[in-house]
């Protein structure tokens, strides 16, 4: 029978350790840990427990929430009185100022007044949400577990937007002095041209912290990317155990919880040591633990070296 749930695969392991012949002594509490633990080793070591993806993420800008947005318009900027902090703005409703990147000594704050462009118009500021021009990261999501690369969304061959700067004329000049011959000096001029590109938008650097769920990008925010511009990255996601319930019916999953609660049990045993039992027969929980350890440690190495290496970057 197929295993797809966490009490099939807690009955599973108390079938396999004796139970319902033995009395197997561990706590309820101590069989969930014993899964969790399993479940968490499965997701981010084994080959079977990650996939390879990519996340899309569009830029958000930060939000501020004021009394009265009417006298701000789209492409103007927003700035405090004091002159000491501004930013363009994307975004306009009836009491919400959507902007790019901050601009100048301080940030803006709650109560601040700010004005308008052209000084006719001023409001307060009532809240702010940050957005990920301000952050300067990305939040990745809870079951991402590595980054590899931030993608290139557009290539400067592709791009409208590099008609007129000195990286386009030069890919132009190239090649119009390279295409001049047959198939093979089309394809020298194109891996050319894929090189010069890559050296001229190559991709961004950036950390990675999984504890935090933040993706940081080290570019320059509000210019390399804008708010409502695309990022994308490639990923390893954990397998989502509700989703995917063939994950509780893996042959590795379930011989690792099961050892995983043998330990358990016989650190729960050592407290009978040496008490004899009717027959003759005494407790003995260390052989019981060692065993388990043992088991662990075969199974982990199992996880760990029969996985295709993953080059990802963890922060």
């Amino acid at each position: 029978m197929a295993i797809n749930s966490r009490q099939q695969l807690a009955d599973y392991a108390l079938r396999h350790l004796g139970g319902g012949i033995n009395n197997i002594e561990i706590t309820p509490e101590q069989i969930e840990d014993a899964i969790s633990d399993g479940l968490h080793w499965f997701v981010e070591y084994h080959f079977d427990g990650i996939e390879r993806d990519f996340l899309v993420h569009k830029i958000t800008g930060t939000k501020l929430y004021v009394d009265d947005a009417t006298g701000f318009k789209v492409g103007t900027k927003v700035s405090a009185i004091d002159g000491k902090t501004f930013a363009e703005i994307v975004e306009v409703s009836t009491n919400t100022i959507t902007i790019n990147r901050q601009i100048g000594y301080e940030k803006f704050v709650i109560n601040q007044e700010v004005k308008n462009s052209d000084l006719t118009y001023t409001t307060i500021i009532r809240s702010i949400v940050l957005g990920d021009v301000d952050n300067g990261w990305i939040e990745a999501g809870d079951n991402i577990i590595g980054v590899t690369r931030i993608l290139n969304i557009t290539s400067i061959l592709g791009s409208s937007d590099y008609m007129f700067n000195m990286q386009y004329q030069i890919m132009m000049t190239e090649l119009q002095a390279l295409t001049k011959a047959g198939a093979s000096m089309y394809w020298q001029t194109m891996n050319y041209l894929g090189h010069l590109d890559f050296i001229m938008k190559k991709e961004k650097n950036f950390s990675f912290n999984r504890r935090m769920n933040r993706l940081t990008l080290e570019i320059a925010w509000g210019t390399d990317v804008r708010v409502g511009d695309i990022v994308a990255a490639e990923v390893y996601r954990s397998i989502d155990e509700n989703e995917f319930t063939e994950i509780y019916d893996d042959i590795w999953l379930k011989k690792y919880v099961t050892a995983l609660m043998k330990k358990q049990w016989g650190s729960n045993l050592k407290k009978y040591k040496g008490i004899q039992l009717p027959g003759g027969l005494i407790y003995d929980g260390q052989t019981t633990y060692d065993e388990a350890v043992q088991e662990i440690k075969d199974l982990q190495e199992e996880a760990i070296y029969s996985s295709a290496p993953l080059a990802f970057f963890v922060g």
